[in-house]
């Protein structure tokens, strides 16, 4: 083999081996981004307690959260009733959080912690009271 072949061959090589790296980095980046992306809260999501349906919807960077089916006729919870109050993502502690008001009139703090991307807890927090529920999401 000629110098000039086997030199032509060390340079195609390297440049094959750049490629193949700045290929597998670009690759890794993307799973990465793709693996630590947000599920959307945005969507109709049914409590695994009561059976209501709860339509989330966002409004001027906010989420909020309507009743829009009720399991219970009996319930004094009422069609329409804003359940979720200005929800906001906060990304330190990776959990929507913000107010829930009940059919009585309470508020309470909430925060929303993914279980996956179909299904969340809600923790509701009202002095030394804790509650959870999980809702699970409608297609």
């Amino acid at each position: 083999m000629s110098e000039c072949s086997l030199s032509c061959l060390c340079v195609m090589f390297k440049n094959k081996t750049m490629a193949i790296k700045s290929i597998s980095i670009v690759s890794i980046l993307l799973l990465s981004l793709l693996g630590f992306s947000q599920p959307t809260i945005e969507g109709k999501w049914k409590s695994e307690e009561n059976g209501n349906v709860v339509e989330v919807f966002n409004q001027n960077n906010m989420f909020f959260g309507k009743i829009i089916s009720i399991a219970d006729e009996n319930s004094d919870v009422k069609i329409g009733h804003l359940i979720l109050n200005n929800l906001v993502y906060n990304k330190s502690s990776k959990k929507y959080e913000g107010k829930v008001k009940t059919a009585s009139g309470m508020t309470a703090q909430c925060k929303i912690e993914w279980i996956n991307e179909n299904k969340f807890q809600l923790s509701v927090t009202k002095l030394f009271i804790h509650k959870t529920q999980i809702f699970i999401r409608v297609k």
